[in-house]
């Protein structure tokens, strides 16, 4: 055999071996402990899926597991608002509170989805008018209209927080910059996990607004909640 062959007979032999590790799936990843390697696997299934509650929720444990406390908040939240009364994601929840009672106001879930609360409240206004066209006294249905009114109102209402431009901050100390430059002047420390909202984008930058202030950050300190910061 020559040499030829016996490097190419090699190579086939090295890529035969490598073919397992390769096809390692996320949860083999997670189990041998490669958190990281498992977070991004598990990363790609929530974008080809990010209906699946099960995905963010297996997300949320790979990168909690790899440090990465404020990513798995976001991804177990995006969970929660899928699965909103699912006991293993409240749990999870539970590993990483938020940091102060405006960040728990900004992502807190609700425990019905705004799906679930559209289509009660759709229900609630059709049974209405059902009524209404079966001349039933008015007295009947406008307690369902009413009642549908306020569940459609609500739904509404938490589809658009959901799809407001949130972020949470990656890391403890992060900076509230005067401009979007590292030397710009600081004008306040963020903590860990805080919730702040969007408003721009520049280059590497984000303008966000946190409570009163508005500054600049870091967009590789930012992990997005609701939008993409």
């Amino acid at each position: 055999m020559t040499r030829r062959w016996q490097v190419l007979m090699w190579v086939l032999a090295s890529l035969a071996m490598a073919a397992p590790a390769l096809a390692q799936s996320a949860e083999d990843l997670y189990g041998a402990g490669a958190f990281r390697p498992a977070a991004d696997s598990f990363a790609a299934r929530v974008s080809a899926e990010p209906e699946v509650p099960a995905h963010w929720y297996n997300l949320g444990n790979a990168l909690y597991r790899a440090g990465d406390r404020a990513g798995a908040r976001v991804a177990w939240l995006r969970a929660a608002r899928l699965a909103p009364r699912d006991r293993m994601i409240q749990q999870a929840l539970k590993l990483v509170p938020p940091p102060d009672a405006n960040s728990a106001a900004a992502s807190a879930v609700s425990i019905v989805t705004p799906g679930e609360a559209l289509l009660v409240g759709a229900i609630l206004w059709v049974f209405a008018w059902i009524l209404v066209a079966f001349r039933r006294p008015l007295r009947y249905a406008a307690p369902f209209m009413v009642a549908g009114l306020i569940v459609l109102m609500f739904g509404a209402g938490k589809t658009e927080r959901y799809t407001r431009p949130v972020a949470l901050v990656r890391r403890d100390n992060t900076s509230l910059r005067a401009a979007p430059f590292p030397s710009a002047t600081s004008r306040r420390a963020m903590t860990e996990g805080a919730t702040v909202e969007v408003l721009r984008r520049y280059a590497g930058w984000v303008l966000v607004r946190r409570g009163n202030d508005r500054g600049w950050v870091q967009r590789a300190e930012l992990v997005p909640l609701g939008g993409v910061p």
